[in-house]
């Protein structure tokens, strides 16, 4: 895998965890993404729109942190209006959502992976075991699995700056996995 692909993933799903549980120094892969911003093509207009959204998210945290925390609640976590969990937006029914999980699953499992703590679904977890894994099949079969899914996050956080900013930055790295 490109080395600058593993920061990219890592702080695109490290921006979308809760900023009230997370540490301003523990968005280290995105002080390593600031200076990819003057990269050619695809690396260079992801790191820019990552750059971007870290600025305003560390910026936020340091000044009003408990708007940013009661933001990304309100969006992601209590009632969300654009749910993390992508199948929340590719299935039809809970039948069809368990059969995205177990395909997602699976990925993890074929690369020897066991996830704790989160459902396979979620955003952040995906750009983690992207950004960790370099069986460039695996990395393709996750993005076919979770595109359709990830454009319709994006639509629903196209008002919701910085956290549309990252979703834009996963859907173009995706839609690069799979060429």
């Amino acid at each position: 895998m490109v080395p600058e692909l593993h920061s990219l993933y890592m702080c695109a799903s490290r921006l979308l965890l809760n900023p009230g549980h997370i540490d301003v120094d523990e968005l280290e892969y995105c002080k390593q993404v600031v200076p990819l911003t003057s990269s050619p093509g695809v690396i260079g207009g992801v790191a820019k729109e990552l750059a971007e959204a870290y600025k305003m998210i560390v910026d936020a945290i340091r000044t009003k942190p408990l708007d940013i925390e009661e933001e990304y609640i309100n969006l992601f976590e209590l009632a969300p209006k654009c749910p993390l969990n992508i199948t929340h937006y590719m299935a039809k029914d809970e039948r069809d959502r368990t059969n995205y999980m177990l395909r997602i699953a699976g990925v993890y499992q074929r690369a020897g992976l066991r996830l704790v703590g989160e459902l396979p679904d979620h955003l952040p977890a995906i750009l983690e075991f992207l950004a960790l894994t370099s069986d460039t099949r695996l990395r393709s079969e996750l993005s076919r699995i979770v595109l359709p899914g990830l454009r319709d996050l994006l639509e629903c956080l196209q008002d919701f700056k910085p956290y549309s900013l990252v979703v834009q930055a996963a859907l173009t790295l995706l839609e690069h996995e799979v060429g």
